[in-house]
């Protein structure tokens, strides 16, 4: 991104990319609507989300992002498949892949 702007200002990039960003973010601390982000995916073969995660166990996410994606996600996708890997493992840190397709 600082490459690509010419210049070497990596803070400024990050803040910059997190503005950009913010808008597909999801979060727990509003009624998750994930309208935007069918929309993105409505014409593609294959939809892909990911996130990492150390706040809540595989178990909480799955009941409160993941069910309610796939459910978003059903209209357009009849397939789905979910990926975890164990980061942290001491402080229950996962990266989690979740990808639909047909």
């Amino acid at each position: 991104h600082a490459w690509f702007h010419g210049h070497a200002d990596f803070d400024q990039a990050g803040r910059d990319m997190k503005s950009v960003l913010r808008k597909y973010v999801v979060s727990f601390d509003r009624p998750r609507d994930f309208s935007l982000h069918t929309r993105l995916a409505a014409k593609a073969e294959t939809a892909v989300i990911t996130w990492s995660g150390n706040e809540l166990p595989p178990k909480i996410y799955e009941q409160e992002l993941i069910e309610p994606l796939r459910k978003a996600f059903a209209v357009n996708y009849k397939k789905s498949r979910l990926t975890l890997k164990a980061v942290d493992k001491s402080s229950d840190t996962y990266d989690y892949l979740l990808i639909f397709h047909n």
